[in-house]
């Protein structure tokens, strides 16, 4: 019985690994709700051109646990990811997933993700 849990257990990370599929990174931008002012961390944003969706999720973080403007040597380049609803997770620059909450709710930056991805679009050779 514990080896075929064991074998299940595995058998689900090996699925998971395969859901993964190449977007493009579009553009990046960080908000602090103190202006830099107090104690609190970061909100990093991020957007992804997924097939023909933008995706666009935020994280909080602190940087001296992974430091998010690395990310930001990947734009406009293709990188690993997948998403749900809820979620979309990345491959960073240190080959560890970076987990962010998908929210679209900083309107500019989604719609300048969203003109990126279109500009983006129009430059691939077909």
């Amino acid at each position: 019985m514990r080896k075929l849990m064991l074998l299940f257990v595995f058998g689900s990370a090996v699925s998971a690994d395969s859901s993964f599929q190449q977007g493009i990174y579009l553009n990046d931008t960080v908000t602090n709700p103190c202006h830099y002012n107090c104690p609190l961390p970061s909100h990093f944003w991020f957007c992804f051109a997924a097939g023909e969706k933008v995706l666009v999720g935020q994280t909080i973080a602190w940087r001296w646990e992974y430091d998010p403007t690395e990310m930001s040597r990947l734009r406009k380049q293709s990188v690993s990811l997948r998403y749900t609803t809820k979620n979309i997770w990345v491959i960073r620059t240190d080959g560890k997933e970076l987990k962010l909450k998908r929210d679209e709710s900083y309107r500019e930056f989604a719609e300048g993700c969203q003109k990126i991805a279109s500009e983006v679009s129009k430059s691939a050779p077909r």
